[in-house]
């Protein structure tokens, strides 16, 4: 991972805001030199460079044939999680600096910089992305969640109309400034149903994107194009699962779960509210009871500083796109607090033909 790609992925924290971090002078340092097993284990024990394992794009050091034995039968015990990724930041940020290693809960973690691991350790249910557990429920809650979806796809157009949606592409511009400089955040999603997904976010000169297409995923930029580990790679598409109308495509998709929500006193109010399950996303969804309107969506997530929080998007306006309603802009929510900056669409366009470079990924991991 070169510098200029790291101080770009620290700026704009990657899917979700901007936050300003020191560029580091140096790129991060992807060789764990203690000996992870003897660390995950409370010992500190510098390991040897005749006993090396490489996995994920990073590099394990062990003190003996035997540690590196343990690693390799269990790597996703012992390995770096999410494949190294700044553990403040997350699964969708840049990798993180072996040298800032810490353990937290028989996990190990990178961090780009000395203030996400302080960060870190001051909070890190804060910090720490995970998958959902799918909803429970009863028959009723299965049938009532059913009845939502088919009211919502009505309001939506129709389920012709979105089994005739084969892509999308969402395009949204931000100016934001960092100290004196200004920087232009140009985000641009595209979408190839059922399972091919990519985000480019590009800040002035450079940009970064990522792509996950038939369960494989990859991490570009302008100027390299690598592997991506597999826990980034949902997390991914977990943030691609955000989109209500991505939701309602993946209906069919094996997996999928709906059960209606149990009521309770919401900050602003839904008719009606079921949660959905997809690929580790769970998402709650309000509509209006009557013409099954979407009101809004809620999900755990990071907020502008960051932060792991309850988050919601509370729909203001929408576009038909191809004979599909698509909400355009929303008002965010972190926590109950409503967050200074709103959404909006600039672009929303279905039926693109992309290149299929788009949805290209590497094979290999950075060195």
């Amino acid at each position: 991972m070169k510098t200029s790609r790291l101080a770009v992925c620290a700026l704009m924290c990657s899917v979700w805001c901007v936050k300003a971090l020191a560029e580091p002078t140096c790129p991060p340092e992807r060789a764990m030199r203690l000996d992870p097993v003897a660390l995950i284990g409370g010992r500190e024990v510098p390991g040897k460079p005749e006993f090396v394992e490489r996995h994920e794009g990073a590099e394990y050091h062990f003190e003996s044939a035997e540690s590196r034995a343990v690693f390799v039968a269990d790597k996703g015990k012992y390995a770096a999680v999410d494949g190294g990724a700044c553990g403040s930041m997350g699964p969708l940020s840049g990798v993180g600096d072996a040298r800032r290693a810490t353990v937290y809960q028989g996990k190990l973690y990178f961090f780009a910089s000395d203030g996400c691991k302080a960060t870190f350790l001051r909070d890190p249910g804060k910090c720490i992305e995970v998958a959902a557990a799918k909803p429970t429920g009863d028959a009723a809650a299965t049938e009532r969640a059913a009845e939502l979806l088919d009211k919502l796809t009505a309001w939506c157009g129709g389920a012709e109309a979105l089994k005739q949606l084969q892509t999308l592409e969402m395009t949204t511009t931000n100016v934001t400034k960092s100290g004196d400089k200004e920087w232009k955040n140009v985000r641009t999603t595209r979408i190839a149903f059922p399972d091919r997904f990519a985000e480019r976010d590009a800040w002035n000169d450079s940009w970064w994107e990522f792509v996950s297409a038939g369960g494989v995923g990859g991490s570009k930029s302008h100027k390299e194009s690598i592997a991506l580990a597999e826990s980034r790679r949902a997390a991914f598409v977990r943030w691609m699962l955000r989109h209500p109308i991505v939701l309602l495509k993946m209906r069919d998709r094996p997996g999928f779960v709906a059960m209606a929500d149990e009521p309770k006193a919401e900050s602003v109010p839904g008719d009606a509210v079921m949660q959905v399950w997809c690929a580790g996303a769970l998402t709650r969804i309000a509509i209006r009871e009557s013409d099954g309107s979407l009101l809004w969506i809620e999900f755990v997530g990071r907020d502008e500083t960051l932060k792991i929080g309850t988050m919601r998007r509370v729909f203001t306006r929408f576009e038909t796109v191809n004979g599909v309603r698509m909400p355009v802009e929303w008002k965010r929510i972190a926590d109950d607090k409503e967050e200074k900056s709103e959404g909006r669409l600039d672009t929303c366009k279905a039926g693109v033909q992309f290149e299929e470079d788009v949805f290209r990924v590497a094979k290999e991991y950075e060195r």
